[in-house]
């Protein structure tokens, strides 16, 4: 009987040791799959980041070959001054709603392609809005607007925007839109900024 015993033991013994390298490969197993679904999310939000700054990237370029070759031929140094001459209004409806902004793209009309410029501010550079194409936010100032600071810096500033105190007429009825800040160049000098706003 010791011997029965001794291997019924034995047996006992080895089930134990599978059991508990079968335990380990369990959480092994576990382990190898939280951290692969962790990967895999991690992969999936750069991937999306890294396309969406892409875009951004592409757009403040294209915006900015806008601005220079329509804009700031079209302006002068008066427009933006402050209060606002009725002919520089004019000039400023004349340029941006029929250049810059395309016809039945304006803010209101909620129709509209891909990355369409949909409305524009001017700013001068003391940090007033000179013109908006709303008509909704001009003579206001914003002193703690960074992406101001930059664009007057000579820097193109693009960010994705939801409806905040600044942008709030802007925004109203888009759920994202695309805010670009550019340089405005009147003969080579930096006398303000331009503000678009495109669709998603």
């Amino acid at each position: 009987m010791p011997i029965i015993s001794s291997m019924v033991d034995s047996f006992l013994m080895a089930l134990k040791r599978i059991e508990e390298r079968l335990g380990v490969l369990r959480e092994f197993r576990l382990v190898t799959f939280i951290v692969m679904l962790v990967i895999g999310g991690l992969i999936i939000y750069y991937s999306y980041d890294n396309s969406r700054s892409h875009v951004l990237d592409h757009l403040a370029e294209s915006s900015s070959v806008v601005t220079r070759t329509v804009l700031d031929p079209s302006l002068k140094s008066k427009d933006f001054d402050w209060p606002v001459a009725k002919d520089s209004k004019s000039n400023f409806d004349n340029t941006i709603k029929n250049k810059i902004i395309k016809p039945g793209n304006a803010h209101n009309d909620k129709e509209h392609d891909h990355n369409e410029i949909i409305a524009a501010k001017v700013w001068n550079s003391s940090g007033r809005v000179v013109y908006d194409s709303s008509g909704k936010t001009t003579g206001e100032i914003h002193a703690d607007n960074d992406e101001l600071e930059k664009a007057m810096k000579g820097e193109i500033e693009a960010g994705y925007t939801l409806a905040d105190s600044e942008d709030r007429f802007t925004t109203q009825g888009y759920e994202e839109l695309i805010e670009i800040y550019i340089p405005a160049r009147i003969n080579g000098k930096i006398v303000g900024a331009y503000e678009l706003y495109l669709t998603t």
